[in-house]
């Protein structure tokens, strides 16, 4: 597929942020069949067939490496006409690396292919150009003009005066090869919605941006019967949108105030959503809809507009009615926020739907889990939700602020998801996504596709951590082998950081190195008059974090070698060191704990990160860790965040009964606020929305540790060899007293199920054949009796 085809654009819509529409008629001389199309753009499509719009886009790819989109077409006898809306985003963002503007298409057999002879118009509908960014993670914001819009999807449009597009002159093999995307999203039905607030609003000037705006617009609510004529219709929910065409179901404003500049609405989903933002009404010609879509309520408004994020687009309207679902970009939250102004005496405009159309990722059955417990099982709830919530293309530490992928981030998101989905093929696009985008330096980009001056370097090591865990969870060796030397050359360009006379390594001195570890106070790698980096004199400045999480690079590079028949006793050597060196330098003698820095040859902070990792990589010597322990339980360090949450369990679960209690004592201190709080999705952060400066995320999937928990420890299955093909059997009841659920392995899902009885605990499971469980009880926990497959484990 597609060598026929050329790569076309525009020659009018070359600049950044174009939407351009392309036709093109082709013919059927048989009665109606189905016909594989195949399409791929820079930067994104929409594909239609005879006026009907199908599912498709493009894969998050990078722009050398393009991805095609397989899309069934349902043609007629006659002719057909492909329409197609593409766009060119045209700047860097952590989402998207900008490449050269283009669409190709081809329908199998040569039936149709791009060319010349296809007919482009810049859509005179969108604004192109350089308007103001939603945020820079996320591009460009959206105003649709429908009085400017063309019928151009329709049969009978006459595009003879359109422009033929122009054959694209690519550099010699750049998009020599394009392959079919790996993963698919599917969009779904519109989600309820519910209109929560209501009123009046005046609006003072326009400012830079739609969210802008929205921000300074002044508010004057009204009682629900007083601004609706006609509120809701019979069965339907108070203020919830019905869903129907008859606009008899519409909310028709009929309150007609002096001075107002129009109206406003605020829709409740009711929980966080991720897709596209569609609205549905009848209006004036030129009425315009300012539109926000944000997390919180906390200002008795959505946040339109935080310190320079943009979160609203803008809609005009044609006279009549308007259904419109704003393309190429996601969106995320709870909360809409609707200005609806241009309205003249004896308006009318009613809304009719105002909501999100869900995107989602293709998953294979989900696991389950259920105890005795309902806040256990609420909790296990909304960290699952998180995470499927934080899928696309690709993982996303979040889906409302930013979309990006992170390979910390998703190194736990990946951790997570294998005990829910086993979701192997989509944790290796995202792994193999990050891996593609080698630095210079040795490193990974910060987010991949994505091409940024600043880099986190212990995310490039986390990216090796990640890649051991893959081939762990799923016996899948290909990413080692493929990516095996890539690792090698990026331990490669550490060890010139390396300082003989301790036996640790410095951190990057360039600006472009991020020395983040969490966020926390003293290793969020921030320093006092300065975004990023590196205080004065740091090139003095060792850190516990840097070493440690170079140390567990190094262990997981090792252990995928032998996994696959190698080694390398070089680094073998090199890791034995660098534990001992680690523990010498950072031990903290006053404080029985390491420190977390050594600046200018003193000792500088204790963190409970550092703690778990040197506990978890079993660098702690044994005549230490009890002091380390006391460290983490009377209460003494920094707090760990959210996003490291998995070091602490998987270190303390491993160490003794005290440790294992106050493990669930964290997660219960940590998590059970946010759920008596109401949230629908787990925090970024325990300051929620407040933090980042009031733009702190409240669907942010690093923190869905307590799947991990769940179904790793309270069940008690995790692998010990790759692809589960022996695995552990230790559960972990806590204070529960049954529970059940199943773990995804490569091979099927095993089936537990567990509960107290007097002799102990009753552990039956049953699960593919294939798979040896080996049972390695906690010392306190007692077994009555253990079966995977109706067979006693001793």
């Amino acid at each position: 597929m597609l060598e026929a085809a050329k790569w076309i654009w525009s020659p009018a819509g070359t600049g950044p942020n174009q939407y351009i529409c392309f036709r093109k008629k082709f013919f059927c001389n048989s009665e109606a069949q189905s016909l594989r199309l195949c399409v791929s753009a820079d930067s994104d499509f929409i594909v239609y067939l005879n006026g009907e719009r199908l599912t498709g886009g493009q894969f998050s790819d990078w722009p050398e490496k393009k991805t095609y989109t397989s899309i069934l077409l349902n043609t007629k006898e006659g002719e057909n006409i492909v329409a197609i809306l593409a766009y060119y985003r045209g700047i860097t963002t952590q989402c998207y690396a900008k490449g050269l503007p283009g669409l190709i298409a081809e329908i199998e057999g040569g039936v149709l292919v791009s060319d010349d002879s296809w007919k482009c118009l810049v859509h005179p509908a969108f604004t192109a150009g350089n308007v103001p960014l939603t945020t820079f993670q996320l591009g460009y914001t959206i105003e649709f003009d429908a009085r400017k819009d063309l019928n151009w999807l329709a049969g009978s449009f006459d595009d003879s005066n359109w422009n033929n597009a122009q054959i694209q002159q690519y550099p010699v093999g750049y998009r020599a090869t394009i392959n079919e995307r790996p993963v698919t999203t599917i969009l779904t039905e519109r989600l309820n919605a519910t209109i929560i607030m209501q009123g009046s609003f005046i609006r003072r000037d326009e400012c830079d941006s739609f969210a802008e705006t929205v921000a300074h617009d002044y508010l004057r609510n009204y009682s629900y019967n007083e601004l609706f004529s006609s509120p809701k219709c019979p069965g339907m929910a108070h203020g919830q949108f019905s869903f129907k065409d008859d606009a008899s179901f519409n909310f028709i404003f009929y309150r007609q105030a002096e001075h107002n500049s129009g109206f406003y609405v605020v829709a409740d989903l009711k929980k966080e959503a991720a897709g596209m933002l569609e609205i549905e009404l009848i209006a004036p010609d030129g009425a315009f809809c300012d539109i926000a879509v944000g997390e919180h309520l906390e200002d008795g408004r959505v946040r339109a507009y935080i310190s320079g994020r943009n979160f609203a687009d803008r809609y005009i309207c044609k006279a009549g009615h308007n259904i419109f679902r704003f393309p190429f970009r996601r969106v995320a939250g709870r909360y809409i926020e609707l200005h609806l102004g241009n309205l003249k005496d004896g308006d009318a405009p009613s809304i009719n739907y105002l909501g999100i159309v869900p995107v989602e990722l293709e998953l294979p059955g989900d696991s389950c889990f259920k105890s005795n417990d309902g806040l256990t099982n609420k909790t296990h709830e909304i960290a699952a939700r998180t995470l499927k919530l934080c899928m696309h293309e690709h993982y996303e530490d979040c889906p409302w602020r930013e979309q990006a992928l992170y390979a910390y981030d998703s190194r736990n998101q990946m951790l997570y998801g294998y005990y829910l989905w086993g979701n192997y093929k989509f944790a290796a696009t995202s792994l193999s996504l990050l891996g593609n985008g080698m630095r210079p330096d040795g490193l990974l980009e910060l987010c991949a596709p994505s091409h940024l001056d600043l880099t986190i370097p212990i995310f490039s090591m986390a990216w090796v951590a990640a890649l051991a865990e893959y081939q762990l969870h799923s016996g899948d060796a290909s990413l080692t082998i493929v990516f095996c030397n890539q690792i090698k050359a990026m331990i490669e360009t550490i060890l010139p950081l390396y300082k003989a006379d301790i036996g640790l390594f410095a951190c990057h001195e360039q600006d472009c190195h991020w020395p983040f570890y969490e966020w926390s106070s003293g290793l969020d790698g921030t320093a006092a008059g300065s975004c990023f980096g590196f205080e004065k004199g740091s090139k003095d400045r060792i850190h516990a974090g840097f070493n440690l999480y170079f140390y567990e690079m190094l262990n997981s590079y090792l252990e995928m070698l032998h996994w696959i028949g190698e080694d390398d006793r070089r680094l073998v050597e090199m890791k034995t060191k660098l534990a001992v060196a680690i523990h010498n330098n950072f031990w903290d003698a006053d404080q029985k704990c390491y420190a977390s820095k050594i600046v200018n040859e003193k000792l500088e902070g204790h963190h409970e990160h550092i703690q778990v990792m040197a506990l978890y990589n079993k660098i702690v010597p044994e005549n230490k860790v009890a002091s380390v322990v006391k460290a983490l339980t009377d209460y003494m360090l920094v707090p760990i965040s959210f996003s490291a949450m998995s070091y602490l369990v998987r270190a303390l679960m491993e160490i003794s009964p005290e440790t294992r209690t106050f493990t669930t004592k964290k997660l219960e201190e940590t998590f059970h606020p946010l759920i008596f709080a109401g949230c629908t999705t787990l925090w970024e952060t325990a300051f929620g929305a407040s933090d980042f400066d009031n733009a702190g995320s409240l669907c942010h999937a690093w923190s869905s540790i307590s799947v991990y928990f769940a179904h790793a420890c309270t069940l008690g299955v995790k692998p010990i060899s790759p692809g589960f093909e022996t695995f552990l059997v230790a559960p972990y009841p806590g204070c529960l007293y049954e529970a059940y659920g199943t773990i995804a392995t490569p091979r099927g899902f095993i089936k537990v199920k567990w509960n107290k009885c007097d002799n102990g605990i009753m552990w039956e499971a049953s699960g593919p054949q294939a798979l040896k469980a080996v049972l390695h009880p906690y010392p306190e926990v007692r077994i009555a009796r253990a079966t995977y497959n109706g067979k006693d484990l001793v």
